[in-house]
């Protein structure tokens, strides 16, 4: 019997960890911090749109946090 990795799930748990950060850089909330991290693609996609990774934003976000 050969194991498998679940890509899925790791991808999937790296975007919400990502969602997580970003809401937490914006609104140092954990509730909105849990939220955010339940609906991760969503929030990212919606950051994205409105424009809070404009000029440079992620990876200032990512510098804070790694």
């Amino acid at each position: 019997m050969s194991k498998q990795i679940n890509y899925g799930g790791i991808i999937t748990l790296v975007v919400n960890s990502l969602a997580f950060l970003v809401s937490w850089y914006y609104n140092h909330s954990i509730i909105w911090g849990i939220f955010h991290f339940v609906f991760g693609w969503i929030y990212l996609l919606y950051s994205l749109v409105i424009g809070r990774f404009a000029d440079g934003n992620f990876q200032t976000i990512m510098d804070t946090y790694f």
